[in-house]
């Protein structure tokens, strides 16, 4: 396959794309969210109608089928995150994310080859110029500054000790700079000190049934989506317990 990397400009709407101890673990129930909790503006995750009035340069591949016959792909984003005034983006297929400012302008690129392999979710830390990159087909959490550079990672496979990880596909950076990571193969939230400490978990339940939890956003409030049309929302405080 050829593989030819140009960009195109868009500006309509975006692609949308058991073993822990009872002490530790934090359930609970299902909170009302309320207009004003939805706009209280801790929320990360930028959604298309948020990104449609933005011009944003997309990747466009020249791809090479068996048909032989060339044709230009545009990259979906996959993950768009926004912290301050700068926006987050990971496309399809690329080995970088991409930074913008407000108003659309490319800043930056943060490179690694792995990126390639498929991001699944990552949280920035613009302080430290960190950011927490979960990977596809990985069940840990890479740390990686804004060179690229992989410095460490945070928890490991495993469903026997409660700081491993089953099926982390979600996480986010809270405002005391502690890393709440969604596993959707234990339906937990686990969360870890910036030191990469095990501190404690949780997770929504309803009338003694867990929900399944699909993603998870937030810095001075937690919110969690539940379902499989992400419809339902579910509010915690950073210590985990449920916001009434």
């Amino acid at each position: 396959m050829m593989e030819r990397r140009t960009f195109i400009k868009l500006g309509s709407s975006i692609c949308a794309s058991g073993a822990l101890g009872l002490p530790q673990l934090i359930c609970a129930e299902e909170t009302s969210v309320t207009q004003q909790a939805m706009s209280i503006g801790d929320k990360t995750r930028l959604t298309p109608n948020a990104l449609s009035s933005i011009g944003i340069e997309y990747p466009v591949q020249l791809m090479s089928p068996p048909s032989g016959k060339d044709v230009l792909v545009t990259m979906p984003p996959r993950v768009v995150r926004g912290y301050n005034t700068r926006i987050y983006i990971h496309f399809e297929l690329q080995d970088y994310i991409a930074v913008y400012d407000e108003l659309g302008g490319l800043i930056d690129k943060v490179v690694n080859a792995d990126f390639a392999h498929g991001i699944k979710d990552f949280a920035v830390d613009e302080e430290l110029a960190l950011i927490y990159v979960l990977l596809r087909g990985e069940s840990l959490v890479r740390v990686i500054n804004f060179q690229g550079e992989v410095l460490d990672q945070i928890g490991e496979f495993g469903i026997e000790l409660a700081e491993q990880l089953n099926g982390p596909s979600s996480l986010t950076l809270d405002a005391n700079k502690r890393l709440h990571v969604l596993c959707t193969g234990s339906n937990m939230v686990k969360v870890y000190a910036d030191t990469g400490a095990y501190l404690f978990a949780y997770r929504a339940s309803f009338a003694r049934k867990p929900r399944r939890m699909r993603s998870i956003d937030g810095f001075e409030v937690i919110t969690i989506t539940t379902g499989d049309r992400q419809q339902r929302k579910w509010l915690f405080t950073l210590q985990g317990k449920p916001v009434n």
